[in-house]
């Protein structure tokens, strides 16, 4: 068994899917195999995979995967599809999909019996043998989904703006961690970083933030760099691409930061000492 890392936050648009594409394919550059899940019910990460909507009319996802049966679960690996990027990184990438708003109806059934929180970590533990990292991407918030995903999980990578509203968001998620982690069932479940991404320069507000990060995530936590605001970014993301994939020197700038903390995160499993 690989790997299994959740990205989130307690608040929405701090940036988790595109970190976690951005994870993708900086893990692959690295040569690793990645298996991505999509437990937001936007299904975001599937757009940006290379999948839309149309493309799901009839066919195995996450829901059908994590949905309660009485003949017993739909196996997991029916539903993974690799990445469809037109690149080379795209043949260390699977994806297992989401599309709304299938994925809510597990929210709403998870409340009703008890140890739903545990079946994405059973579903996993069929399938992700074949990958080195299985990243995860879950929907903003504690909900049920959330916790299907810590359940499963060996680190949380927290992704924040530096804005007050996400920083707040990211604390909650830290604590949250910590607080849940043995009621999971994951006892060893711990924040392997903290992400800080959409930063702008010329902003006071994110100067004022940036500043302060330092008082409420201890260093090691703070990876660096933090990751600009650039037009290059939303632009692939708009596009359902990584901005590994794109051209030019900004995107390079920003595939090597990416690659920084694909390593910082390796790292953290490894013991080994992470690049400078």
């Amino acid at each position: 068994m690989g790997w299994r890392v959740v990205t989130a936050n307690n608040k929405g648009g701090a940036g988790k899917t595109t970190t976690t594409v951005a994870l993708a394919a900086a893990l692959a550059e690295l040569g690793h195999r990645v298996l991505a899940v999509d437990m937001d019910p936007q299904g975001n990460l599937t757009r940006r995979l290379g999948y839309d909507e149309t493309s799901w009319q009839g066919r195995t996802t996450v829901a059908d995967v994590l949905r309660l049966r009485s003949d017993g679960p739909v196996d997991a690996a029916t539903a993974v599809v690799p990445c469809a990027w037109e690149h080379e990184l795209a043949e260390r990438i699977d994806l297992l999909p989401s599309v709304p708003p299938k994925l809510e109806a597990r929210q709403r059934e998870a409340g009703r019996e008890n140890g739903t929180e545990f079946r994405l970590r059973r579903a996993l533990d069929r399938i992700d043998d074949a990958y080195d990292v299985t990243l995860i991407d879950v929907p903003p918030g504690l909900g049920h989904l959330t916790d299907m995903a810590l359940a499963a999980a060996d680190r949380v990578v927290v992704v924040l703006m530096p804005e007050y509203d996400y920083v707040q968001g990211a604390v909650r998620m830290v604590h949250y961690v910590e607080e849940e982690r043995e009621a999971l069932g994951r006892p060893d479940l711990r924040v392997a970083g903290v992400v800080v991404t959409n930063v702008e320069a010329k902003s006071a507000t994110h100067r004022d933030q940036v500043e302060h990060l330092p008082n409420l995530f201890v260093d090691e936590l703070l990876w660096q760099p933090y990751i600009p605001r650039r037009q290059t970014l939303i632009g692939a993301n708009n596009d359902g691409l990584a901005v590994q994939l794109l051209k030019g020197r900004v995107a390079g700038d920003l595939a090597e930061m990416h690659a920084g903390h694909a390593h910082r995160l390796i790292a953290s499993f490894t013991s080994e000492r992470a690049p400078a």
